[in-house]
Parts: C-alpha cells; sequence; structure tokens
C-alpha cells in the first residue's frame, strides 16, 4: 500500500484550509449583507446567534448588550434558553470581555476562576468549552459580547477566535446600525407625540378662549350654559355632557343642559343628591374619573339602565362658585380612550366658567325679581294711595244723602261727583291692568285723524271749560292713519288731561295736527308751569308721577307704548316756553306714505 508523503499531507491540509476560508468567507459575506440590510434590532438578536452557533459548530450562542446607565450587560436572545441573563460589568467572562476587549478562549469553565457557575446551576445548562469575543464598533466602542459555550467537536480553536472577532466586528456594525435606527424611529415617535400633545394643547387653549367668549357674551342665559356643554364635551373628545343643578326644597340634581346621547329625554328628569357619581362629587366636593363605571360602586346603574343609556367612561366635577354649591357637571364617553389627569384639569377649568356664568344668571334672575317685587310695592302703594282719594269722596257723598233731605240740584251735583270719582278708579283699574298684562294686541284700521279728534274734542272743551282753561283746536283735513282708534283715543285723553290737571284752574291749551316727515304730528302744549329740567328724562317711565297728587304715575309710560305700538315715537319739544309741549308723530296710511 502507498504511502504518502509528508510534503503531500501539507498540501492536501493547506488545500482544506483555503478552500474552508473561501467557503467562511463567501459565507460572512452573505450574512454582513444580510445584518446589514436589517434594520430591525430584535430580529438581528435573533438572526446573528443562530447564525454564530451553527458556523463556529457550538451549542449555544448568547449576545449579550452594554447597558452604560446600569453598568450591566444583558442578554435579548440565548439560543438554547427562554431567560434573560443580566451580567455586572466585569463579572464573570462575559463581563471581563466587556470590560477589557479581550478575546477569552476557555477550553474547561470550570476550572476558571473567573466563570459564573450560578447561570448554569439557574438554566440547568452545564458549560465546558467557552469562546467570548467583544462587539466592537469600528470606532472601537464596546457595544456588547457574543459568546459561544460548548464546541460540539472538541475545543475552540485559534481559526473559532478569528472568525469570533471578525464576526464580531460585521455584528456591531449592523446592530450599531439597527440601533440608530431604531433611535430614530423612537425620536420620530417622540417628536409626533410632541406634536400631537402640541396640537392638543393649542386646542384646549382654544377651547378655553371659546368658553371664555361664550361665558362673557350677552343673551339667553340658557342658551349660553348649553353652548357649555357643547364646548366641554366636544372639547373633550366625548359623546355627551350634562349640567346638574342644585335646588328645590327636596334637595335633587335636576338636569338642565344636556348635549348629545339622551340629551331631550332627560331635561327637567332629577335623581337624589347622593345619587351616582353626580350625588358622590356634590357631596365630596371634588371632580372624579370613572374609566370603569359598570365596576364603580358609585354609578347609578339603575337609572342608566332606565334611560337606556351605556356608559363607557365619564368625568365630573362640582359647580360651586364661592361657598355656594350650584351643581355638578358631568362628560360622559369620550371616543378615542379614557379620560385621564389632563382632562380632569380641563374640566375643573370648564366647570369653573359655568359656576360663573350660572352665579350671574342666578345674580340676574334674583335682581330681576327684586325689581318686580319693588314695582309690585310700588304700584300696590300708589294704588292704595289713588284709591283712597275718590273712595274717602265717595263715602263723604254718600253719608250726606244718608243724613236727610237734600235739594235736588245738591243731589244733582253730588251725584255727578260720585260718578266722577267712579270714573277715575275705572280709568286707574283699567291702565294698571293694561300695563301689568303687557297687552300689546292692535287692532288697526285706516280713519282720517281729524274725524277721530272731532269724537274726543267736546269733551276735551268741556273739561277745559270747566276748568276756566282756554283750548284751540287747528286740525288739518284729510290726515290718514293706521291706528287702533280705542287705544290712541286714550293717549290724547291722558295728554290733555295732564295739561289741564298740571295748569289747575287756569292759562291755555292748544292742539295742533299736521302732516310732517311722511307721517302726522300733533302737538299738545300748554301754558302751565312746565316740567323741571332734572325730571324729563324719567318722564315717560312707569311710577313717575312728578309731583301730579292724583296719578298713578302709568299714564306717560301707557302713551309712550301705545305711540310705539303704532310705529310712532312721543317726545317733549325742549324750546316750547312757557309750559310744556308734547310731540306724537305717528305714519301716514300705507297707501299715503312717500315711496
Amino acid at each position: 500500500m502507498p504511502r504518502t508523503s509528508s510534503k503531500s499531507t501539507s498540501r492536501a491540509s493547506q488545500d482544506q484550509a483555503g478552500e474552508f476560508e473561501s467557503r467562511l468567507l463567501a459565507v460572512l459575506l452573505t450574512v454582513a449583507r444580510d445584518m446589514n440590510s436589517e434594520k430591525d434590532i430584535d430580529r438581528l438578536l435573533a438572526y446573528i446567534p443562530q447564525v454564530v452557533a451553527e458556523m463556529a459548530g457550538a451549542e449555544r450562542c448568547t449576545i449579550f448588550l452594554l447597558d452604560h446607565e446600569s453598568r450591566q450587560l444583558w442578554s435579548r436572545v440565548a439560543t438554547g434558553a427562554e431567560r434573560e441573563i443580566r451580567v455586572p460589568i466585569g463579572s464573570g467572562i462575559a463581563g471581563h470581555v466587556a470590560a477589557t476587549g479581550e478575546v477569552v478562549n476557555i477550553a474547561d469553565a470550570y476550572q476558571d476562576p473567573r466563570f459564573n457557575t450560578e447561570v448554569d446551576r439557574d438554566t440547568g445548562f452545564k458549560t465546558r468549552s467557552l469562546l467570548c469575543a467583544p462587539l466592537r464598533t469600528l470606532s472601537g466602542e464596546i457595544l456588547g459580547v457574543f459568546q459561544l459555550l460548548n464546541k460540539k467537536n472538541g475545543t475552540f480553536t485559534d481559526r473559532d477566535e478569528e472568525f469570533a472577532s471578525l464576526f464580531g466586528s460585521h455584528a456591531a456594525v449592523a446592530l450599531e446600525g439597527a440601533r440608530l435606527n431604531r433611535e430614530n424611529k423612537q425620536a420620530i415617535s417622540r417628536l409626533t407625540e410632541a406634536q400631537e400633545q402640541l396640537q392638543d394643547r393649542v386646542h384646549r387653549l382654544e377651547t378655553v378662549y371659546a368658553i371664555e367668549r361664550e361665558a362673557n357674551r350677552l343673551g339667553d342665559f340658557g342658551e349660553i350654559l348649553s353652548a357649555l356643554t357643547t364646548l366641554a364635551a366636544t372639547a373633550l373628545k366625548a359623546e355627551a355632557g350634562s349640567i346638574l343643578l342644585a335646588e328645590g326644597s327636596e334637595g335633587r340634581l335636576t338636569f338642565y343642559y344636556s348635549h348629545g346621547g339622551k340629551g331631550e329625554e332627560l331635561k327637567s328628569t332629577s335623581i337624589a343628591r347622593d345619587e351616582g357619581i353626580a350625588g358622590w362629587v356634590l357631596k365630596n366636593m371634588q371632580p372624579t374619573i370613572s374609566n370603569d363605571p359598570m365596576n364603580d360602586d358609585r354609578f347609578a346603574k339603575h337609572f342608566a339602565d332606565k334611560i337606556e343609556f351605556q356608559c363607557r367612561n365619564l368625568m365630573a366635577a362640582p359647580l360651586r362658585s364661592g361657598e355656594k354649591v350650584l351643581g355638578v357637571i358631568e362628560i360622559l364617553n369620550r371616543r378615542d380612550k379614557g379620560f385621564d389627569k389632563d382632562d380632569l384639569e380641563m374640566m375643573d377649568f370648564i366647570a369653573g366658567q359655568i359656576a360663573a356664568t350660572l352665579d350671574k344668571k342666578l345674580l340676574v334672575e334674583e335682581n330681576q325679581r327684586s325689581q318686580r317685587l319693588a314695582s309690585v310695592g310700588n304700584m300696590a302703594s300708589r294704588i292704595i294711595h289713588d284709591f283712597k282719594n275718590p273712595f274717602t269722596v265717595i263715602k263723604g257723598i254718600t253719608q250726606l244723602f244718608g243724613e236727610g233731605e237734600m235739594a235736588p240740584d245738591k243731589r244733582s251735583r253730588f251725584a255727578k261727583m260720585v260718578m266722577g270719582e267712579v270714573d277715575r278708579c275705572v280709568e286707574m283699574t283699567q291702565e294698571i291692568l293694561d300695563f301689568a298684562r303687557g297687552d300689546t294686541k292692535y287692532r288697526f284700521c285706516r280713519l282720517n285723524l281729524d274725524e277721530m279728534l272731532a269724537e274726543i274734542l267736546p269733551m276735551v272743551e268741556k273739561d277745559c271749560a270747566d276748568r276756566g282753561i282756554a283750548f284751540l283746536a287747528d286740525i288739518s283735513p284729510g290726515l290718514a292713519i293706521d291706528a287702533d282708534p280705542s287705544r290712541l283715543k286714550r293717549v290724547f285723553f291722558n295728554l290733555t288731561k295732564n295739561a289741564n290737571e298740571a295748569m289747575k284752574d287756569h292759562g291755555a291749551m292748544q292742539l295742533v295736527a299736521k302732516a310732517a316727515g311722511g307721517g302726522v304730528e300733533i302737538r299738545f302744549a300748554d301754558r302751565g308751569p312746565g316740567i323741571a329740567e332734572e325730571v324729563r328724562g324719567r318722564l315717560f317711565e312707569a311710577f313717575a308721577t312728578h309731583g301730579k297728587p292724583n296719578g298713578t304715575g302709568l299714564g306717560l309710560a301707557i302713551c309712550k307704548s301705545v305711540v310705539e305700538g303704532h310705529g310712532g315715537r312721543i317726545v317733549i319739544d325742549p324750546n316750547h316756553k312757557p309750559g310744556t309741549c308734547f310731540v306724537v308723530w305717528l305714519p301716514a296710511a300705507a297707501e299715503n306714505r312717500s315711496p
């Protein structure tokens, strides 16, 4: 049998080595290309140990990454093991390599004092041979180490060490690229999140401005509070919201303003003050969140079932103004997620604005009630005073009738006085009723002013003659207007009567009617004492009698109301002297108006 020379054997070994290195280089290039194209670090950490263990013929490969903050190495992937391993830098073989950057090749791990046997005890794995190399970037920075355990055929060789060093450089570059890619994605994600938070803050600021603007605008308080409820629900991305007010002798919470959900059904519905989460908020006077109301003992499940409303989450805050407890605002069912701390802060601000608006509403209503009570009291006192005079006259005359025989002319004169006083009571009663009812129904018809005045002028002339007052009328013919005759007559009677009473038993009065300014102007002028400048601005206010002894203080207020109801105006001529001149202007009949 021929023997092979040592020279031939050496050449064959070199050829095998060259072939292995060529194959290894090809594999390394393929693996390096794959690693560099992979940008996901988790997939790389799963891929690299498998390739390294297979190419080096090892049972297991573990990659440890360096955590600079904790000064630890930790394994993301360990082939053949499921648990994570953490090693302090400088401890164990991996910690030593991370600290020194050396490649360590140990044939018998248990004989090396640096080997930490605790990992084997914890995992149940038996380490025999070990090869550990650093993962070093091109700049020399150590990212971590990878550790090969238990060479399947013998122990790790110098060639394995070279492979580990070479592969470690490629792996470090790939891992560094993947890490930078992850950090870049995280930075983009943080930037996107920050942008969303900024947009949310801007949106909240815009909502704050809208709520403040709405809360301070003039108008119906019901509309304002309803708009605030809608703004609150919209700002907090919720489906529904309600304002519950604490009022009434029974101490209940009543739904007054609602948005979305069962808003219409809830109006004027009430719950007990200690019922549900709203009751809890009212009692404890603090806002709260319930992102799982069905498992919240405070939640009124029976009420939700009654109105057939499904509540996923809710937030509530008390409406308080100083020491006053006004009610509660609830916002329900945030669309995208549950409510959080930022939502609660926003809710507390909104509750404060709504409470301030409610407080303003209550103050206005209280002021209006006070004014109405004052008006009623003023009216009552004046009615009593005004009716006392004619009743005194009627009582006195009635007593005279009962004392015995009375001359016919005297009886007739007294009877006329009684009828006059009764007429005055009826007139005052009608004025008060019209004013109290706010009667504004007019029955317009076309009429000629000179014909209407012809009906009342005889009575005005007689009244003036009885008082010794001269009277002059100058009425232009053909003055057509659209008017309610009965109401307009009362205006004219009031103005002529006022003039007569102001002049007492002497003086002169003039009534002039003519076309003016696309309508009709009627002037009621007297030569009485006139009206002081300081009271002219209040002449047309209710209950303003200005020294008139027998007036209700409603006559001129009613005159102004009627004239304006006809589309006209009534003023005092400031240039008329001596005395007073009321000027009434009324629009001409529709067909007579200038285009």
